[in-house]
């Protein structure tokens, strides 16, 4: 009988977190994502490394943007070529070269985008050393992740709805978009990765909660702070120059064309550094100049715009910035520049501009672009 009283409710969580896509390899995770176009968000296996690699594995894409979230607003759609968003996959320097060397171990991109946060460089911030989570295969069975999937569904965090999904096949649907879903965050909102690797953030851009940066009040408490990734600082890390340059040499003698680019903050948050000691950032350039690579540094929004409605929060760009960047880097002659839909890209801008997401098809989406900044923009 005791043994029937753990083993019955845990078993039937085992199901239930499969059959919502919480429980599952990320092999099994990709090619379900891939055949139906899906979203994949996940509430519980944050494990973004694993997930990126197997992506990559499945596509065998000719380019790979790589990165923190910071590059999650590239989209396959602003290239001619098969193209995998490999942001998230890496949150320093050490771990991207940890990233590099599983992934040449079976696939040679012939171009990479490498995009480079400027606190990766400041010699006031440790490299992590840590990196556990790589552990996690998307199917491992926990007492916590029990646990935490039983207090949710008595709570009501978790939509009751999703109990249904044990006994059905079908596509996940939700209220806010088209889109087939897979995990608690992609069910409840579209929230998550798109089958290109780039990320989806329909419950920030549709104003479905509060964001938590709104008017960019935590990136302006972190900049008082000086913590969380904005410590101050005068001088570059000797040890994150050696890991840049370790990840340059490596991937040139792969053969594979390098591209790095320093993601932007907001007008805004730029304007508030400039009262705060980060020095070590004006030497970035310095760097950079210094090394025969391709590299550009979009680290002031101005080079591109001084419209800050079309940022998703004070450190991310939306999708309409990041395709300034791409026509950008091809008005400037990139060697990528074959390899850019620029026409694709154009029209977007035209379009879009002064929004944060590109909307190709408006029967994948159910709800319009909001000013969930509280900045005042105007949303067409």
């Amino acid at each position: 009988f005791t043994v029937l009283f753990f083993i019955i409710p845990y078993g039937f969580i085992f199901i239930y977190l499969r059959s919502n896509y919480e429980n599952n390899t990320f092999e099994h995770i990709v090619k379900k994502q891939i055949k139906n176009n899906s979203i994949y968000g996940s509430a519980l296996n944050g494990n973004t490394f694993a997930y990126k690699l197997e992506l990559i594995k499945k596509v065998k894409p000719e380019i790979i943007a790589l990165g923190s979230s910071r590059v999650m607003q590239f989209r396959e759609d602003s290239f001619n070529k098969k193209f995998v968003n490999a942001g998230g996959g890496m949150n320093s320097l050490n771990e991207g070269l940890i990233f590099l060397k599983k992934m040449y171990e079976f696939h040679n991109p012939k171009y990479i985008i490498l995009g480079l946060d400027f606190w990766w460089l400041n010699s006031n911030i440790s490299i992590p050393t840590n990196f556990s989570y790589h552990k996690n295969t998307g199917n491992i069975i926990s007492k916590a992740k029990v646990w935490r999937t039983s207090k949710w569904l008595v709570s009501g965090k978790i939509n009751k709805s999703t109990l249904k999904n044990i006994f059905s096949k079908d596509n996940f649907k939700n209220e806010y978009t088209n889109y087939d879903n897979m995990g608690f965050d992609a069910i409840a909102t579209s929230d998550g990765f798109r089958s290109d690797g780039s990320r989806s953030s329909p419950k920030h851009i549709f104003g479905l909660i509060p964001n938590y940066d709104e008017k960019f009040s935590e990136m302006f408490n972190r900049i008082k702070s000086g913590k969380q990734k904005l410590e101050y600082g005068s001088n570059l890390s000797e040890e994150g120059v050696k890991y840049l340059k370790s990840i340059i040499s490596y991937i040139e003698s792969k053969d594979t064309e390098l591209i790095i680019i320093v993601p932007s903050v907001s007008n805004a948050v730029l304007k508030k550094m400039s009262n705060y000691q980060y020095s070590y950032i004006n030497k970035i350039d310095d760097l950079l100049n210094s090394l025969n690579i391709e590299k550009y540094n979009y680290h002031d929004p101005s080079l591109l715009t001084q419209n800050d409605c079309e940022f998703l929060d004070g450190n991310h760009g939306g999708d309409i910035f990041y395709k300034r960047i791409l026509k950008d880097i091809y008005a400037k002659n990139s060697s990528l520049k074959n390899y850019i839909n620029i026409r694709k890209i154009n029209n977007d801008i035209d379009k879009f501009k002064g929004n944060t997401l590109t909307i190709d098809n408006k029967n994948y989406y159910f709800k319009k672009e909001v000013d969930f900044l509280k900045i005042g923009c105007q949303k067409s």
